[in-house]
C-alpha cells in the first residue's frame, strides 16, 4: 500500500494542529531511501495517515527533519511533536 499509519502514544488528549491545517513536515521513503514530501491527516486521537506521491510501500518516516521546518502538530495541551526519523542512514 502507499499509506502508512503513525501512532503517537503520548498525545495527551489527542492530536491537532495549531493552525487547523493538515500536519506539515512529514516525508516518506521506500526501501530505495529516497524521501519525498508526504501529506498527513489525523485519523483519530493518536493516529496519523501519511502518503507521498511516488512512494509505494513506504518503510521510512521523517518528521521535521530539516533546517527550520514548518511544524504545526501538537497535542491538545499545545505541546509540539518532536522531530523524529525511523531510518538510520
Amino acid at each position: 500500500d502507499s499509506a502508512v499509519t503513525v501512532v503517537f502514544k503520548e498525545a495527551a488528549g489527542g492530536l491537532r494542529t495549531r493552525d487547523g491545517l493538515s500536519p506539515a513536515s512529514f516525508a516518506l521513503a521506500a526501501t530505495d531511501g529516497v524521501f519525498k514530501s508526504a501529506s498527513a491527516r489525523i485519523i483519530d486521537l493518536e493516529k496519523l495517515e501519511l502518503r507521498a506521491d511516488g512512494v509505494q510501500n513506504p518503510v521510512h518516516i521523517r518528521y521535521a527533519w530539516a533546517d527550520a521546518p514548518r511544524v504545526n502538530l501538537t497535542d491538545s495541551e499545545d505541546l509540539p511533536a518532536f522531530p523524529f526519523r525511523t531510518d538510520a542512514f
